[in-house]
């Protein structure tokens, strides 16, 4: 039974962690098309963690210093 939890609490992160990675690729979209609202440059900057150190196109839209990351 413990492994079975810790087997869905693996799938459950793994699946977090990819629709987190593709809400960021909908998010470049938006930033390359001209058309991110507010609300999204908020959603952008909260999901900081999730970005690499690297992408400095996304960084700069969600506002961090490319030495804070």
């Amino acid at each position: 039974m413990l492994i079975f939890v810790k087997r869905n609490q693996l799938n459950h992160e793994t699946m977090k962690t990819k629709r987190i990675k593709e809400r960021l690729e909908e998010l470049r979209i938006e930033i390359q098309n001209e058309r991110i609202s507010i609300g999204e440059i908020i959603e952008l900057q909260s999901l900081v963690e999730h970005i690499d150190s690297s992408d400095v196109e996304l960084l700069q839209w969600a506002d961090v210093d490319a030495h804070e990351k």
